[in-house]
């Protein structure tokens, strides 16, 4: 099961390397919440409309530096590069039913 929600995990995070949010429709629960230190959204629509903003930021771009995933969660540590600012950011993710029930993004 953890090989499943890797695969879902790496999806969401292709999405955003390849800027095409149309791969977040497959992965999202209709119900889905997005929180980090700035924004707060829930619903499929409110959230991939916000993925697709941070996705075509100007200069936007992450590593992954490590990953752990249990259960129905998914940890992913990564620094993210928007302009000449570099942030180190964890993602936490709640996997339900196969689907991304909710991100939550903490700075630091």
């Amino acid at each position: 099961m953890i090989n499943k929600f890797k695969e879902i995990i790496d999806t969401y995070y292709k999405s955003f390397n390849n800027k095409n949010p149309d791969l977040l429709e497959n992965i999202f629960s209709e119900d889905i919440t997005l929180r980090d230190w700035e924004i707060e959204a829930s619903g499929i629509v409110d959230v991939t409309r916000i993925s697709e903003e941070i996705m075509n930021t100007e200069g936007f771009s992450f590593e992954i530096i490590n990953e752990l995933y249990d259960d129905n969660f998914a940890v992913v540590e990564m620094e993210i590069n928007v302009s000449e600012e570099k942030i180190k950011v964890i993602d936490l993710f709640e996997i339900e039913n196969s689907k991304i029930k909710s991100i939550k993004a903490f700075k630091g």
